[in-house]
């Protein structure tokens, strides 16, 4: 865990670890870690199933991470495997490699998942995090780009890279927690994420206050 997430005589925002830290590159110490989440809900009449599983290796050097993500309240659904290179630089930590990716093919290429079938692509990704903690203040952001994408699994015709100008799109995902000590008990914090993979969005955003009784 990292320093600023709940543990014995410190406090956080009542959870046991930040679920929106963990789609940071790296994690807080190397070796493996996993994720097992599964939310069901209902908005706007709506029923809806949230899923994210991950297992993921992390070395001075490297990193190796395999994931599902499903989020049925905007039908984004995708299982990835990728493998990045590390550099670390003070607070800084850089990761550049590849990501392979299954995905459904969605609406935007309105044909329907179970006729057309699994699709694949391989992509360039590169991150960046940055880690700061003081006793009274941290902060602890990350981002990941992927520039450029390659079809390679399943019928070409319905690729995403047929339905955006010049066969390319950026995908990416933004984050950031932040918090703030103020005396012995009190403190507040925020923390927000942003996605966008095809042409889905996420965002979700948190934000409060905390008291410490002893």
């Amino acid at each position: 865990r990292y320093d600023y997430e709940n543990r014995q005589n410190r406090f956080y925002d009542g959870h046991n670890q930040s679920t929106t830290s963990l789609s940071a590159a790296v994690g807080a110490v190397n070796g493996w870690e996993y994720l097992a989440q599964y939310d069901r809900g209902r908005q706007q009449g709506r029923d809806y199933i949230n899923q994210r599983y991950f297992l993921r290796y992390l070395s001075k050097y490297f990193m190796v991470k395999g994931e599902f993500h499903n989020q049925g309240l905007v039908n984004l659904n995708y299982t990835q495997i990728e493998t990045r290179a590390r550099l670390h630089i003070g607070e800084l930590d850089f990761s550049v490699g590849v990501a392979a990716r299954q995905h459904m093919a969605y609406d935007y290429n309105k044909a329907r998942f179970d006729e057309v079938g699994a699709l694949g692509s391989l992509s360039a990704i590169a991150g960046v995090d940055y880690y700061h903690y003081t006793e009274n203040f941290w902060i602890h952001s990350w981002g990941s780009v992927m520039p450029w994408h390659n079809h390679i699994l399943g019928n070409e015709s319905f690729s995403y890279n047929n339905f955006v100008d010049g066969n390319q799109w950026t995908d990416f995902t933004f984050g950031g927690v932040l918090g703030y000590k103020i005396g012995l008990r009190w403190g507040i914090f925020a923390e927000g994420e942003y996605m966008k993979y095809w042409d889905r969005e996420i965002f979700q955003i948190k934000a409060g206050v905390n008291y410490q009784f002893r």
